[in-house]
């Protein structure tokens, strides 16, 4: 049988961050396929950020544990190659 989680100021402080950086991410995105293309780094950067909020909270507050893993490793994948854009190595 399932866990049932419990509702706390700190699951609804994970929840409002992923969705901040939800909508960041959304709004680099839309401004590197509008406005410039210097903007997908920072797309990619957020990306990375909130996919690994996301497998956090799926983790701690939903309590699934089979894309957790999935969502973290392509966060950091993500992140990895938004820092190396940015220094210049890619």
């Amino acid at each position: 049988m399932k866990k049932k989680s419990v509702i706390n100021e700190f699951n609804i402080l994970y929840v409002i961050i992923q969705m901040i950086l939800t909508i960041v991410a959304l709004v680099f995105a839309i401004l590197s396929v509008f406005v410039n293309k210097k903007y997908n780094n920072l797309f990619l950067l957020f990306m990375g950020i909130d996919l690994i909020v996301v497998g956090i909270n799926n983790y701690k507050i939903y309590k699934r544990k089979n894309l957790t893993i999935i969502y973290i490793i392509v966060g950091v994948i993500l992140l990895v190659s938004a820092i190396l854009k940015m220094i210049g190595v890619m």
